[in-house]
């Protein structure tokens, strides 16, 4: 599978071997969180004309998905719900993004491939540290309901980071009628990606008319 990519993004930072294991164990998290901020994400731009990065993609969802769970679904473990939110991307610190719902001619399977590579890689670089390992395998799994949960969130992220830049790319991409077009055909694509949590789909649904009102409505 890897050789078909031909370079990863990023490579776990050597052991350092005047360090302990604990500080290399460090280093190393905080090498893989860094790196967030590098990679760019979706077609919105901030004010001042900077991209969203991963990093900050994580914090809002590490934000949301809690307070979620807590007024929707508190039989959910709040606290996985975090864990998983700041974890459910570090396989685009290796590989990138392709935001799927911007891309008409995306090939998905060439995405799937590249994210399997990635995922073993950095599956294999981390293999040291097995309670990181085993929160990304299980997210990646998508059998627990609170990674099925982080999952259906995340799908809100695409709409709430239009709010910071008043609506500008959704104007410079759609208008009224096409961008609840888009969203009907997402949401019917990916329903499968929501599990049982309705109320996030409805939270969709709500959170795309608002944009829609409020910033493509003539």
């Amino acid at each position: 599978m890897e050789k078909n990519i031909k370079r990863f993004l990023f490579s776990i930072p050597s052991k350092r071997k005047n360090l302990s294991a604990e500080a290399n164990i460090a280093l190393q998290m905080g090498a893989l969180a860094s790196k967030q901020i590098d990679i760019n994400r979706t077609r919105c731009i901030h004010p001042g004309g900077r991209p969203e990065n991963i990093a900050e993609h994580n914090l809002m969802l590490a934000k949301v998905a809690p307070e979620l769970a807590v007024l929707l679904y508190p039989e959910l473990d709040e606290n996985l719900v975090a864990r998983y939110s700041t974890l459910h991307d570090d396989i685009e610190i290796y590989v990138g993004d392709t935001p799927t719902d911007t891309l008409a001619n995306l090939d998905l399977s060439k995405k799937e491939d590249r994210e399997k590579a990635g995922i073993n890689k950095l599956l294999e670089e981390y293999s040291h540290i097995p309670s990181y390992t085993r929160l990304i395998t299980s997210y990646e799994s998508q059998t627990i309901p609170e990674a099925i949960f982080v999952r259906a969130v995340d799908k809100l992220m695409v709409l709430l980071i239009h709010i910071p830049n008043n609506g500008t790319t959704l104007q410079e991409n759609y208008t009224y009628e096409s961008f609840l077009e888009s969203e009907k055909t997402l949401l019917q694509r990916d329903r499968y990606k929501y599990g049982q949590f309705e109320k996030i789909v409805q939270l969709r649904k709500e959170l795309a008319q608002e944009l829609a009102d409020r910033y493509l409505k003539k």
